[in-house]
C-alpha cells in the first residue's frame, strides 16, 4: 500500500498534527496484591527481568514490599513497565507487564493495537500524533491540532461515557479561533450506527464539513481507503473553516435577533395591526395572518442580516471558491434536498374536505398535486399519474378579491431518476423545478422534478376554487417563494422584466452498482460481487450537463474485497491480478471515487464508469474493464 503519493496533500493543507483521545491511554487500574507478588517472583527468579528492570530505574537486591512500594510511588517506573505492553509479550519487560497487569494487560492490548495502527498510518503521511486519555490534556493549552480522533465511548459502552466524550471534545475545542477549526474524527469500536454518530455531531455542536465518523477497523482492515477519504477532508480544510465561521455566526445572529425581534413586535399596539390589516385588503382573502407572518419573518431577517459578525463571516464566504469538487465522501446529503425545497417552497396545509363557507384564501404561487392510479387496461399495467397546477394569478388582485377568476398553469410531474425529459425545443416556454418533496399518499417523502408549460393554462371561479380543485383531485401542497412565483409568472406575461432566479443547488441522484470483469471469452462479461442495492447509496451523480461520479468509500472497498476474494481463473488472464494493481493505487483510486462522465460514462483505462445500462458498446475485450453500473434494472 503506497501512502506517498497522498502524503502532499496533508502537507499543502498544513495538516501535519493529530490529537488522539482514547481511554486506551489511560493509565491501567491498580496493581492487585497478588500481582504484586507475580511480578516480584518474576524478577527473582528471571535474571533477564531482573536486568530489564533494573535498567528502566528498579532498584534490586529488594523485598515484596520495597518492589510494590516502588511501584506504587514511582510513576516514571512504572508508566515504562506499562508501556512494555505495547511491545513484543515474550520480552522481559513484556512479561514483567503481563505479571503485574494481567487481564487488564490484555484488554489493553486489544483496545490499544488499532490506535497504534492508526499512529503507524499518521506517521507515513507525515502526521505527528499525540496521545492523551480520557482525562487527560495536551500539553501546551495553545497548541491547536488540525486533526482531532475521538472515541465513541470514553470508559465502558453507554451513556455515561458518550457524555463525557463529548463534554471533552466540547473542551479541547474551547478557545479554537474559527480559522483554527480542527476536523473532528469519531471512532469507535462498538458503534456502527451513523444515525447515532449524527446525533453525537449535534450535541457537540459540530459541524457535517469537519466532522467524519469511522469504525476502528478500518485503520487495519480498510486503512487504504480510510486515508484516501481523510485526505478529502484535509484538502478542503480552508474552505471547511470559513463555512464554520458563517455557519457559528448566523446562528449566534439569529440568537442575538429574537431579543430585539421580540422587543419591537410586542410593542404594536391594537391600531397598528388594524392599519397592517387595512393595506392588507382588509381580510378578503382570508389570510391576514400569513400576512402578517410574512411581515414579521422579513423584520427578524433584517435583525439578524444586520450583525457585525455575519456581515464579516458572509464577505469571506463570498470570496470562497472549490478549484474542484470535493470527492466521495462529499457526496450532497439529503439536507441539500430539503435546503433546495426550503428554498423555493412554503409548505401549507390542505383546503379542508366538505367546506361550504367563504371562498378561501388563494395566493400567488399555490401548488396543487394530483397524484392517481390509472386502472390498467388490456394489454397494459396499472400506471400513476402526478400531475401539477400552480396559480399565476397577480397576488394583490387576490389579495384585494379584485378578480373573479384564478389562472392556472398545468406543470408535468416526473420523480428524479437517472432519466431526464429534454426540454430543449419548448425552453422558450417552460420553467423546470428541481426538487419539490412531496409527501405521497404513504407518508413517503419522495423528490419531484416538475416542467411547467406556458400554453398549458386553465382558469376556475373564484367562489367555487377550493370545491373544483377538490373535484378534479387536487390537493393544495406548497406555495412558491416570492421571487420563484415572480419568475414563474414572468413566463406568461409579455414586456416584463425578467427576475433572475436563484443559483439552484445541484441536482443530485443514488442508483445501485453491478460490477463486472472481462470474462475468458471473447466479448464477454462476468459479474464480479453481487449487486450493491441503490438503498445503500454506493453511487451518486451530481448535476445533469455536465455529471459527476462519486462513488463512496464503501462501495470502494466492497469492489477491493471483491477482488481479493476472486478466483483469477474464472475471468480474462491477468484481469483479477491488473485490478488488484489498479484498485491498491492510491491516484487511481481517488480518480474513481469521483469523476466527470462524458455521455454517461468515463473510461480510466483498466476502469469504465457507467451512468446507465450496460449496452453491446461496452462489451469489448480491448482492455482489462471494470464496469461500475450506476442503473439498478
Amino acid at each position: 500500500m503506497d501512502l506517498q503519493s497522498i502524503k502532499p496533500v496533508f502537507a499543502t493543507a498544513k495538516v501535519s498534527s493529530a490529537l488522539l483521545i482514547d481511554d486506551a491511554f489511560d493509565p491501567l487500574p491498580d496493581i492487585e496484591p497478588d500481582a504484586f507478588q507475580a511480578g516480584f517472583q518474576l524478577v527473582e527468579e528471571d535474571d533477564a527481568v531482573e536486568t530489564a528492570y533494573q535498567a528502566i530505574g528498579g532498584a534490586w537486591p529488594v523485598d515484596q514490599n520495597g518492589f510494590s512500594t516502588a511501584l506504587t510511588t514511582d510513576n516514571a517506573l512504572r508508566e515504562q513497565i506499562e508501556q512494555a505492553l505495547a511491545g513484543p509479550a515474550d520480552s522481559p519487560l513484556g512479561r514483567l507487564a503481563q505479571a503485574l497487569f494481567g487481564v487488564a494487560a490484555e484488554n489493553h492490548r486489544a483496545k490499544i493495537a488499532p490506535l497504534q495502527a492508526l499512529c503507524a498510518l499518521l506517521q507515513q503521511v507525515g502526521i505527528e500524533p499525540t496521545a492523551i486519555g480520557s482525562t487527560g490534556k495536551p500539553k501546551g493549552r495553545k497548541k491547536r491540532f488540525p486533526l482531532i480522533f475521538l472515541d465513541y465511548y470514553l470508559g465502558e459502552d453507554g451513556l455515561p461515557s458518550v457524555d463525557r466524550s463529548i463534554e471533552k471534545i466540547k473542551d479541547v475545542l474551547t478557545g479554537y479561533p474559527d480559522d483554527e477549526k480542527p476536523i473532528v474524527v469519531l471512532m469507535s469500536s462498538e458503534l456502527r450506527d451513523e444515525n447515532l454518530a449524527d446525533q453525537f455531531r449535534e450535541k457537540a455542536n459540530l459541524l457535517g464539513c469537519q466532522f467524519k465518523f469511522v469504525t476502528k477497523d478500518k485503520f487495519t482492515g480498510a486503512a487504504f481507503e480510510f486515508v484516501s477519504s481523510l485526505a478529502d477532508r484535509a484538502e478542503f480544510i480552508g474552505q471547511s473553516r470559513v463555512l464554520s465561521e458563517f455557519v457559528r455566526s448566523w446562528r449566534d445572529a439569529l440568537e442575538g435577533a429574537i431579543g430585539a425581534f421580540e422587543k419591537e413586535i410586542k410593542s404594536l399596539d391594537l391600531q397598528d395591526f388594524y392599519f397592517i390589516w387595512e393595506k392588507a385588503g382588509e381580510g378578503k382573502n382570508n389570510r391576514f395572518g400569513e400576512h402578517l407572518s410574512s411581515l414579521f419573518e422579513g423584520y427578524l431577517r433584517k435583525q439578524i442580516e444586520d450583525a457585525d459578525a455575519l456581515l464579516t463571516a458572509t464577505e469571506k464566504v463570498n470570496k470562497l471558491s472549490f478549484s474542484t469538487m470535493p470527492p466521495g465522501p462529499l457526496v450532497p446529503s439529503d439536507t441539500v434536498a430539503r435546503l433546495a425545497h426550503a428554498a423555493a417552497f412554503r409548505d401549507i396545509d390542505p383546503f379542508p374536505e366538505n367546506y361550504t363557507g367563504p371562498p378561501l384564501g388563494i395566493d400567488l404561487g399555490e401548488l396543487f398535486i394530483r397524484d392517481r392510479t390509472i386502472p390498467a387496461a388490456r394489454g397494459r399495467k396499472k400506471a400513476r399519474e402526478l400531475v401539477a397546477m400552480m396559480v399565476i394569478s397577480q397576488a394583490c388582485d387576490l389579495e384585494h378579491g379584485k378578480v373573479g377568476t384564478v389562472l392556472m398553469v398545468e406543470g408535468t410531474v416526473q420523480l428524479r431518476t437517472a432519466s431526464t425529459r429534454d426540454t430543449n425545443e419548448e425552453a422558450h416556454r417552460r420553467l423546470r423545478v428541481d426538487i419539490f418533496q412531496y409527501e405521497n399518499g404513504v407518508g413517503e417523502k419522495e423528490d419531484l422534478i416538475i416542467e411547467w408549460d406556458a400554453q398549458r393554462l386553465r382558469t376556475f371561479n373564484v367562489d367555487t376554487f377550493h370545491k373544483d380543485m377538490r373535484a378534479a383531485g387536487f390537493d393544495r401542497v406548497a406555495r412558491l417563494r416570492p421571487v420563484h412565483a415572480l419568475a414563474m409568472q414572468q413566463k406568461f406575461a409579455a414586456n416584463l422584466t425578467r427576475v433572475g432566479m436563484p443559483d439552484a443547488l445541484p441536482a443530485y441522484r443514488y442508483g445501485g452498482m453491478e460490477v463486472h470483469v472481462a470474462g475468458p471469452g471473447d466479448n464477454t462479461l462476468i459479474r464480479l460481487m453481487d449487486p450493491v442495492p441503490k438503498a445503500d447509496k454506493p453511487m451518486c451523480v451530481v448535476g445533469e450537463d455536465p455529471r459527476r461520479m462519486v462513488v463512496t468509500d464503501p462501495a470502494l472497498e466492497r469492489v477491493r474485497s471483491a477482488l481479493r476474494a476472486a478466483d483469477p481463473a474464472q475471468f480474462a488472464e491477468g484481469a483479477i491480478e491488473a485490478l488488484r494493481t489498479e484498485f491498491d493505487d492510491i491516484k487511481k483510486l481517488r480518480r474513481m471515487r469521483s469523476c466527470e462522465l462524458q455521455a454517461g460514462k468515463r473510461d480510466l483505462g483498466a476502469v469504465l464508469i457507467v451512468d446507465g445500462p450496460l449496452g453491446d458498446g461496452f462489451k469489448r475485450p480491448a482492455k482489462v474493464r471494470i464496469i461500475l453500473s450506476h442503473f439498478t434494472p
